[in-house]
């Protein structure tokens, strides 16, 4: 009792004074309750104190004491809070490199895939994981395909925009942002392609333009289409003739001008230089 107290006092003092507990030293005495054979109270209390100091003044210190494994390993319990708070706790130490790195050696990824596909309590956490692998190296990106959890966070992203919910599990920035990257790595890109196909891609991209805000991701949607179907997003000054396009390229160029004809020209009428450059050059990719 006495123990579960003083965490409960930890916990909230945490809230808005992180980094006063982690200049007292705490978290390497704080990460061992998160072992086996502590009670679920003190694990749950143990959790939300470290994933507050990880997202108060970041994970580092966490990672390096140990809090991270042994918030994995808790993955396997038998209570479904300690379950879900060690989860949050992954998601916040996932932002950083060697945590990602900590995450992968691990091998739960099909594990986090599972726990988005059922739609438990460790759902958004785990998007969360995915999420933050999108925005990191190659080596997590292709994680993240490999393990078919692209799919999933672009259904669980689209549904978001869709339902225009307040709480958002997946951060629209950062899931165009890498999708963006992926396109403009030729290595990544095949890897992307050898799980969705172009044309599928290309439908989800194009349902998210019609209900996302901001011209910034607009635009980035545009491009990632233009690449999709074998166009080039080169500076206007380099020379754009383009290669023959493959059978996959034509079917995505179908696919996007029979659907999008009507956002582009809406989207033509805005003030974006940017945005309608990049609305030509897909259409150059169209005609050409």
């Amino acid at each position: 009792k006495r123990k579960e107290s003083g965490l409960m006092i930890m916990q909230y003092l945490s809230m808005n004074h992180a980094a006063v507990i982690r200049a007292a030293g705490a978290t390497s005495y704080i990460a061992p309750l998160l072992q086996l054979g502590q009670d679920p109270e003190t694990q749950i209390l143990a959790a939300k104190l470290l994933n507050n100091t990880a997202m108060a003044t970041g994970a580092s210190e966490v990672i390096e004491s140990g809090g991270l494994t042994m918030a994995i390993n808790m993955l396997n319990s038998s209570d479904a809070r300690v379950q879900e708070e060690c989860m949050r706790l992954i998601k916040s130490c996932s932002e950083e490199a060697a945590g990602a790195q900590i995450i992968l050696n691990a091998k739960i990824m099909p594990l986090l895939v599972h726990a988005i596909r059922s739609g438990g309590n460790t759902k958004n956490a785990a998007l969360g994981v995915l999420v933050n692998f999108l925005t990191l190296g190659s080596s997590e990106k292709t994680a993240v395909i490999e393990a078919g959890g692209l799919d999933l966070v672009l259904n669980e992203l689209k549904h978001q925009i869709q339902s225009m919910s307040g709480n958002h599990a997946v951060n629209t920035n950062a899931i165009v942002g890498a999708l963006f990257s992926f396109v403009c790595d030729k290595a990544l890109t095949q890897m992307l392609l050898s799980k969705i196909s172009r044309t599928s891609l290309s439908l989800k991209l194009l349902e998210m333009m019609s209900v996302v805000k901001g011209e910034k991701i607009q635009e980035q949607l545009v491009l990632i289409m233009n690449a999709l179907c074998g166009g080039s997003n080169d500076s206007p000054d380099v020379d754009v003739t383009l290669d023959p396009q493959s059978d996959e390229e034509v079917r995505a160029i179908e696919v996007i001008s029979s659907n999008g004809i009507p956002i582009f020209v809406r989207l033509l009428q805005t003030d974006n230089n940017s945005l309608i450059l990049a609305i030509l050059r897909l259409v150059w990719t169209f005609v050409k």
